[in-house]
C-alpha cells in the first residue's frame, strides 16, 4: 500500500503544479502532509512510456 501511494502522489502533485492547482493558498496544507516533496517530479507531459513502466516492476 505504501509503494501504491507513493507512485500516485509521484504523479499526481506534479500534474496539480503544472495546471496551476498548487495555490499558495493550497500549498502550506499539502506541506503540513510532506506531499511537496514529490512536486519536483516530471509531470504528465514529461513522462515517457518507459517512465510509466518502470513503477510497475
Amino acid at each position: 500500500m505504501k509503494m501504491f501511494r507513493e507512485t500516485m502522489f509521484e504523479r499526481l502533485i506534479p500534474n496539480l503544479d503544472y495546471i496551476g492547482l498548487m495555490t499558495p493558498r493550497i500549498r502550506p496544507h499539502y506541506e503540513k502532509f510532506g506531499m511537496l516533496d514529490y512536486i519536483k517530479g516530471k509531470n504528465a507531459s514529461q513522462l515517457s512510456e518507459n517512465d510509466m513502466v518502470s513503477d510497475l516492476h
